[in-house]
């Protein structure tokens, strides 16, 4: 099979742009609109599409924004601080030497014992460990009264503040020695959004704050 040559003259480009003249501008035209849509008209489609976006975050922002400030508005400051109190009370962002001495002392008055020797265990003074873990300041002490009063002090004292359980309780006589942890939880360090949504209290959250605003040392 020979190869086939095919030359274009002038006189063959004059035919053809006479005979397909007509199409040049069309064709140029449609070139330039299909460059303009890819170039510019997709572009602005795209950053249309991205500030509606934009806005639709923005109002959400706004509406919770006008949210948190409505339900800051009609909050009772001295209903909160009286919550505050409370809640740091029963559990105390710190070690409360003064809250516990005065819960075993309260509690021993109310159940009719005497409180012999005692001693504290200071623990980890790591914030990040106090965090991460139940933190508690323990104590050890003896109670006279044996188990009865052993009894009364203990259920004097799971009603007052800060929050405590026993975790061993030695009987000798009418001598007892008790191991108790008092509980505490630091506030772990945090950025405030204002745009996150306020929660009011849920009803198991109220119901427990409306107890333990009953506990009798407070």
């Amino acid at each position: 099979m020979r190869d086939v040559k095919i030359n274009f003259d002038e006189n063959t480009y004059r035919i053809l742009y006479h005979r397909y003249k007509e199409l040049i501008w069309p064709l140029l035209i449609i070139f330039v609109c299909f460059g303009l849509f890819l170039k510019v008209i997709i572009p602005q489609f795209q950053e249309f599409l991205s500030m509606r976006e934009e806005e639709k975050v923005l109002n959400k922002k706004i509406i919770t924004l006008r949210s948190n400030l409505d339900y800051l508005s009609k909050m009772d400051d001295s209903n909160l601080d009286s919550q505050v109190k409370i809640v740091s009370s029963v559990l105390p962002f710190e070690k409360d030497f003064v809250g516990v001495l005065s819960a075993i002392s309260f509690a021993a008055g109310k159940s009719g014992i005497k409180v012999g020797d005692f001693s504290l265990q200071i623990g980890s003074l790591s914030l990040s460990n106090q965090i991460a873990l139940k933190p508690s300041l323990d104590v050890s002490l003896t109670v006279s009264g044996g188990v009865e009063g052993v009894k009364r002090f203990l259920k004097e004292l799971a009603n007052v503040s800060p929050v405590s359980d026993a975790s061993t309780v030695q009987l000798a006589g009418n001598m007892s020695t008790l191991s108790l942890s008092f509980y505490y939880k630091p506030l772990p360090s945090f950025v405030f959004d204002y745009y996150t949504p306020i929660k009011s209290l849920s009803k198991a959250q109220k119901s427990t704050l409306e107890k333990i605003s009953k506990w009798q040392n407070f």
